[in-house]
């Protein structure tokens, strides 16, 4: 019984630290975050209503709600989203979300930065005048399937990083844009189909692989218009460094998942060893009383036959010394 129990504490113990190493690997994972006050949250929850795997994250002050890689799918109700009337930053990048943005999503009075980066999005990208981006400096749209340009985008002053590149934007690039003079650091509009004319200080100012392959784009040269085609671009490195550093992160938050999941699978197979070789000394341990017990129980059957072999000796000589 001592032995039994001594097992069933082994095995306790066993269970208990795969399950607290299980919980430790999710903490390898982004963790979710709303930020908003409860009746912003309120109003999230209606917006995501139709998504698929969304959880509400409970509310705290600063106002921002980070969703990035969660297989949420399906379409989100983004004028209930505007409505978040605090709402700073929304991340929603590397999901399955569907269906185009309204324009007058961007008007959400609070809004400064918009990732929604590899997703299913698609339709004509709207942007209703100024005042519809009254704070926002940065949107992240890439690897989408956008199929327009938003008219006045060019004239919004307070962009500071604008990525629309792998999408299947057509139309021609407005004039003026990209801005030169304005706060915006970072473009990209790679891998889209736009036709234009891109005045030589924006490939100086954001570089060549911010038009790479945009389309049937036109480079201004200090003599004359040259048609030249976006897609011969000798160098790549900013877009390959960018992406390169997003699939390093991947690949390091798949090593460690893989690596929490293998020292989980370590430790319950070590717990199940140990429990099978102590009910294998415990069977040995009873069959090893058991033989003992019998070796014990036939040496004193066979010292009783010696002994009654040797007092039947003793009679028989004794009976015969009388005729002797």
């Amino acid at each position: 019984m001592q032995r039994y129990s001594t097992v069933t504490s082994g095995m306790e113990l066993c269970f208990f630290v795969a399950f607290s190493s299980l919980v430790l690997s999710l903490l390898h994972l982004p963790a979710a975050a709303c930020s908003c006050g409860q009746s912003d949250c309120e109003l999230i929850a209606l917006a995501f209503r139709h998504v698929s795997g969304f959880q509400l994250p409970p509310p705290t002050d600063d106002c921002s709600l980070r969703l990035p890689s969660r297989n949420l799918s399906g379409a989100v109700s983004w004028m209930h989203l505007r409505s978040v009337s605090a709402l700073r930053v929304l991340d929603l990048s590397g999901n399955a979300l569907g269906g185009s943005i309204p324009g007058g999503f961007w008007s959400a009075p609070a809004l400064l930065h918009v990732n929604l980066a590899s997703n299913r999005l698609g339709g004509a990208l709207r942007v209703a005048g100024l005042a519809a981006m009254p704070r926002l400096e940065e949107v992240d749209l890439s690897r989408n399937s956008l199929d327009s340009f938003p008219l006045g985008l060019e004239k919004h002053g307070r962009l500071r990083h604008l990525d629309l590149s792998h999408n299947s934007m057509t139309g021609v690039l407005p004039e003026g844009f990209p801005p030169i003079a304005g706060g915006l650091g970072y473009l990209d509009v790679s891998y889209n189909n736009f036709t234009g004319v891109v005045q030589p200080e924006a490939v100086k100012k954001f570089g060549e692989p911010a038009f790479v392959e945009a389309g049937s784009v036109q480079f201004v040269s200090a003599a004359r218009i040259v048609a030249h085609s976006s897609s011969r671009t000798p160098s790549r490195r900013r877009t390959r460094h960018r992406r390169s550093r997003r699939r390093k992160i991947t690949l390091l938050s798949a090593i460690l998942s893989v690596a929490a999941v293998a020292i989980i699978l370590v430790t319950l197979w070590y717990c199940l060893y140990r429990v099978d070789k102590e009910e294998q000394r415990t069977r040995g341990d009873n069959e090893g009383g058991a033989a003992t017990v019998g070796d014990e129980a036939g040496g004193a059957v066979q010292k009783a036959d010696v002994e009654v072999s040797e007092g039947v000796s003793a009679g028989k000589g004794k009976a015969e010394e009388p005729h002797a």
